[in-house]
C-alpha cells in the first residue's frame, strides 16, 4: 500500500497545541507513541504575525489552482486521529460543485477580484504598485439615507467588524477617489449607554455617509441626486482583507493613498482618538493635507451625553493612553511619529490643536440655528483652546458669525424662491424645494469654509510647521 501522510495532535496544559507529522507508511500493527517533549513556552506575536501566519497556514490549501482535500479515519486509535490527503482537485470545480460526487461544494479563500489583483500585481513595475492596488467604493455601495431600501444592506457592511472577502467586491480601480474615509471599525464601548440602543453604529455611520456624499455634489453645484456617484476610499471596501500580502502592500501605502484623494473625512467618535490605528492614520493625513481638506463627520454622534467624553477625549489625548491589540503593535505608531515629527510631544500638540479647530468648525453647523446651541456646543470648544494654551486659535474661532451666515443663507433662498415661484411652499415641486434647500446650505457652507480657511487654517499650519520634520 502507498504511504500516506499521518498527522497527530496532543493537548499540552504548557502551551500551545503541539503539531507532529508521522511520515512513516502505516502498518498494522498497534500505534506507539513517543512520551511527548515539553511543550516550548508560547511566543509572543503581534496580531499581524498572527494573522500573517494563519493566512499562509490557509493558503497552502487553498491555492488558486487547486486545493487539498483531506479525509479522516473513522476510528481514532489510542485517542489519536489520522488525516491522510486524497487528492488534488481544481478550486474553481470544487467552488462551482463539480469537485466529484463525493466532495461539498466548497467556497475558495479568495475574492475573484483579491485573486485578480494579485495577478495584475505580479505583471505590475514597482512604480505602477499604487496604480495597481488604489480602489474606491461608490457612495451608493457603503451609505444609506435614513429613508433609502438599501440601508439595512450598508448597515450589514459596517455591522461587521472583520474584513469579508465580499466587501473588496464593492469596490473598483480608480486612479483618484473624493473622499478618503477614516473610522473605528468597532463602536465605542459606551456606545449604547450614550446613544441608546435604537440607534446602531452601523447604521448611523452609513447614513452620516451618505450626508458626507450630499455635501459633496452640493460643493460642485451638482443635483442632489448624483450622491450616489461620490467616490470613498474605505479600508473595509477598498483592501483585500482576504489576502495577507495585498492587505500588508495597502496598509503600507496608506499615505499614498491619502494622496490620491481630494478630501479626508473622519468619522470622529469620542472614542477615535483612543483607537491605535486610528490615530496612526491621523498622524498620516496631518503631514499630508491641509487643515481645510480635513472634515469630522460628527452631527449624530454629538449630544449632551457625549459632549463631555468629546472635550476629555481632546484634552487628555497622549499616545500612551491608546488601545492596541498588543504593546508590540505601538512600535509601528512610534516609528511613525518619530520619523515624521520633531518629538512625540510635538505631535500630540498638533492633534489637539487640529482635534479642537475641526471640532469647533462642525459644531458651528448647529451654532448658527440659536444662541443657546452656539454656547452648548461651540463655546466649549472656545474655552478648551484657551485651556491647552493655544491662546491665538481661541481667539480665532472667537471671530466666527454663524447667525450672520445663516441669515444670509436664508435671504438667499428666499430671493430665489420668489424668482421660481409664487406659489406657497406647500404646493412647490419638489425639485424646487431639493433646489432651494441646496442652496441654502452650500451657501452656509461657504461662508463657514471661508472663515475657516481665512482664520484658522493659517494657525493650524503654523503649528504643523513647529512640529512636523520638513
Amino acid at each position: 500500500a502507498a504511504a500516506a501522510w499521518t498527522v497527530t495532535w496532543n493537548n499540552h496544559p504548557g502551551g500551545a497545541p503541539r503539531i507532529e507529522e508521522d511520515l512513516r507508511p502505516r502498518t498494522s500493527g498497534p500505534t506507539v507513541q513517543q512520551p511527548p517533549a515539553p511543550a516550548p513556552a508560547a511566543p509572543q506575536m503581534s496580531f499581524f504575525q498572527l494573522h500573517g501566519s494563519m493566512v499562509e497556514l490557509l493558503r497552502m490549501f487553498s491555492k488558486p489552482t487547486g486545493i487539498f482535500c483531506c479525509a479522516c479515519d473513522d476510528d481514532a486509535r489510542d485517542g489519536v486521529e489520522h488525516v491522510s490527503v486524497s487528492r488534488v482537485v481544481n478550486v474553481m470545480d470544487i467552488s462551482e460543485g463539480h469537485g466529484g460526487s463525493d466532495l461539498p461544494a466548497v467556497r475558495p479563500m479568495l475574492s475573484h477580484a483579491a485573486v485578480s489583483k494579485a495577478e495584475q500585481l505580479s505583471r505590475a513595475k514597482d512604480s505602477e504598485i499604487d496604480d495597481v492596488l488604489f480602489r474606491t467604493a461608490p457612495a451608493g455601495k457603503v451609505a444609506a439615507a435614513w429613508s433609502d431600501s438599501w440601508l439595512p444592506t450598508c448597515s450589514e457592511f459596517w455591522r461587521n467588524a472583520e474584513g469579508l472577502a465580499e466587501d473588496y467586491e464593492l469596490s473598483v480601480d480608480a486612479g483618484r477617489a473624493d473622499i478618503f474615509v477614516s473610522h473605528s471599525w468597532s463602536a465605542p464601548e459606551n456606545w449604547e449607554v450614550v446613544m441608546g440602543k435604537d440607534r446602531p453604529y452601523a447604521t448611523v455611520k452609513s447614513t452620516m455617509l451618505a450626508v458626507v456624499a450630499k455635501d459633496v455634489v452640493l460643493a460642485r453645484n451638482e443635483a442632489l441626486s448624483n450622491w450616489r456617484e461620490v467616490t470613498f476610499w474605505v479600508d473595509k471596501a477598498c483592501i483585500p482583507q482576504d489576502d495577507l500580502h495585498l492587505k500588508l502592500l495597502c496598509i503600507g501605502r496608506i499615505e499614498n493613498f491619502i494622496n490620491r484623494c481630494d478630501r479626508i473625512c473622519i468619522l470622529f467618535t469620542w472614542a477615535y482618538l483612543e483607537r491605535l490605528w486610528c490615530v496612526y492614520e491621523w498622524a498620516c493625513v496631518l503631514v499630508h493635507k491641509e487643515p481645510k481638506h480635513l472634515w469630522l463627520q460628527n452631527e449624530m454622534f454629538v449630544s449632551d451625553k457625549s459632549l463631555p467624553l468629546y472635550l476629555d477625549c481632546v484634552r487628555y489625548f497622549s499616545l500612551k493612553r491608546t488601545k492596541c491589540f498588543l504593546e508590540t503593535d505601538r512600535e509601528i505608531l512610534a516609528k511613525k511619529i518619530d520619523s515624521c515629527y520633531e518629538s512625540r510631544p510635538a505631535f500630540e500638540k498638533l492633534v489637539k490643536a487640529t482635534a479642537v479647530a475641526l471640532m469647533a468648525r462642525s459644531m458651528l453647523f448647529r451654532a448658527g440655528r440659536s444662541a443657546r446651541l452656539r454656547k452648548q456646543f461651540f463655546e466649549p470648544w472656545v474655552e478648551l483652546a484657551t485651556d491647552l494654551g493655544f491662546t491665538e486659535l481661541s481667539a480665532a474661532l472667537q471671530t466666527c458669525k454663524p447667525a450672520e451666515w445663516r441669515e444670509t443663507a436664508s435671504a438667499e433662498s428666499a430671493q430665489t424662491a420668489t424668482r421660481t415661484s409664487t406659489r406657497s411652499d406647500q404646493s412647490m415641486p419638489l425639485p424646487t424645494k431639493e433646489k432651494l434647500l441646496s442652496i441654502t446650505t452650500s451657501t452656509y457652507h461657504s461662508s463657514i469654509e471661508s472663515w475657516f480657511d481665512e482664520a484658522v487654517s493659517p494657525i493650524l499650519l503654523a503649528i504643523r510647521r513647529e512640529t512636523v520634520k520638513m
